[in-house]
C-alpha cells in the first residue's frame, strides 16, 4: 500500500540523516504493512529493517531479522 512505501521512504531518509533509531521504527512499520497486505514484498522490507538495525548497532536483532527473511526465500 501507499503507506508501506511512505514508511520505507521515511526510514531511508532517516538513515541518510544519521538517525538509525528512527529508521528502525519506520522500517518496522513498513514490514508490518507489507506482511499484512503484500507478503511477497516482506523480503524487501526485512532487508531495509536489517540495514537499519545494523546501523543502529542492534547486530543480534539484525541477524534474527535476516534469518526470518531467508525463510521467506523460495527454495528450488
Amino acid at each position: 500500500t501507499r503507506y508501506g512505501v511512505l514508511a520505507i521512504v521515511a526510514g531511508l531518509v532517516a538513515l541518510a540523516r544519521g538517525r538509525p533509531d528512527r529508521a528502525v521504527a519506520h522500517q518496522r512499520q513498513a514490514l508490518a504493512i507489507a506482511a499484512a497486505h503484500h507478503p511477497e514484498a516482506a523480503r524487501r522490507s526485512y532487508g531495509y529493517l536489517v540495514d537499519a538495525l545494523g546501523r543502529a548497532g542492534a547486530i543480534a536483532e539484525a541477524r534474527t531479522c535476516f534469518d526470518e527473511a531467508m525463510r521467506l526465500v523460495p527454495r528450488s
